[in-house]
């Protein structure tokens, strides 16, 4: 009776002992599958040191502009600007009121690669924002992403961009502007 009761006591101990065995197996393989998913989510991550990239191509700029040519006389006087050929989808040149010009890239930082994000300068000639005038003649308003922009800096304002617009190098030597990258 004793030994039966110790081989009762026994078997109930090894069902226990197996029992434990297989919940912390279980425990074991879910914390696998969880450490796995984490390393592969992990992974899947864009690095870029904790910061968002600005999408906007890199590419070489080295224009040449004459203030005393007929299409950049607006460029003469403080608070005109204009457009002009070169980086990824063009450049607006603007004379701010302190003197100074400022290149900016038209590419829309926000989703660049949409054929829509091109920025424009608003009929006030202080801002522009992402999208365009249906034509010359009809001023209704076509969004693309719609952010707006300060013409002193490419400053971002408001809109789902998260980048104020990529600003190029401005040189001046007499009545010439250098604007290189």
């Amino acid at each position: 009776m004793v030994l039966a009761s110790k081989t009762a006591t026994f078997v109930f101990n090894s069902s226990f002992i197996v029992m434990m065995t297989l919940g912390r197996l279980y425990k074991l393989a879910a914390l696998a599958i969880m450490g796995t998913a984490i390393v592969f989510l992990l992974a899947q991550c864009k690095k870029d040191n904790g910061q968002v990239q600005n999408d906007v191509p890199n590419v070489p700029v080295n224009v040449t502009i004459n203030l005393n040519l007929p299409q950049y006389l607006p460029l003469q006087a403080q608070g005109n600007w204009v457009y002009e050929n070169g980086g990824v989808k063009g450049l607006i040149i603007y004379h701010h009121y302190d003197d100074n010009f400022y290149a900016l890239e038209r590419n829309c930082p926000y989703q660049p690669w949409d054929s829509c994000a091109k920025v424009t300068v608003e009929n006030n000639g202080v801002f522009a924002r992402c999208g365009s005038y249906k034509s010359q003649s009809d001023t209704t308003w076509v969004p693309c992403c719609n952010s707006h922009y300060a013409l002193e800096g490419g400053i971002l304002i408001s809109g789902p961009s998260r980048f104020s617009l990529k600003n190029y190098r401005v040189s001046q030597s007499g009545s010439f502007l250098y604007v290189t990258n």
